[in-house]
């Protein structure tokens, strides 16, 4: 962006000058027959700027997005400020890892019907996916109804166990909630 900023700046001074000298040519008499070409190169450059800055906002905005739907809120922001700061290769860091799946989700899979199915599992990774969130934890993936999650990097967390601990605790009472809905509906 900064370079956006710059290029700006030269094709401001480049077109005042460029003014400049047609209107010096023009009052003693010269005629510039380039004058046509460095309007229309004038319009192409900022054209281009212009594009290109519009696709690195929406590359930026899209980055956004997706880090915003796997990384919670404050992680989140500490990657889009410092991504210079994420290395490639990794980190030696001591994190904490959660793994959660459905006790006989594949028995239930094959018992109900997909129409049945589909929305109890959206509702639970849903479900688990914000008492990680609000643990901030790191969802890592899905995996089928399983879920993984870390504790402890990219950002560093001093007491990233204890967040994993009570991310489990938040995790086992909204299955305990959405069991009892379950019940109510006669799902299970």
């Amino acid at each position: 962006s900064i370079k956006i900023v710059y290029g700006f700046f030269y094709l401001l001074i480049t077109v005042v000058l460029l003014s400049a000298a047609s209107a010096f040519m023009y009052y003693n008499n010269f005629i510039l027959i380039v004058s046509p070409f460095i309007i229309f190169a004038s319009l192409y450059y900022i054209a281009t700027l212009c594009i290109r800055y519009i696709e690195e906002r929406d590359k930026r905005l899209l980055t956004q997005a997706q880090l915003f739907n796997y990384l919670p809120e404050k992680v989140a922001r500490h990657v889009m400020e410092n991504p210079i700061g994420l290395a490639m290769a990794g980190d030696r860091v001591n994190i904490t890892l959660l793994f959660a799946d459905i006790a006989g989700f594949t028995t239930m899979s094959e018992r109900l019907t997909p129409e049945i199915i589909i929305p109890v599992l959206q509702e639970h990774l849903k479900d688990m996916t914000k008492a990680i969130f609000d643990n901030e934890g790191t969802l890592d993936k899905y995996l089928g109804d399983g879920i993984m999650a870390f504790w402890g990097a990219p950002e560093l967390q001093e007491n990233h166990a204890d967040l994993a601990l009570k991310a489990a605790i938040s995790m086992l009472k909204a299955l305990d909630e959405a069991n009892e809905r379950r019940k109510t509906q006669e799902i299970e």
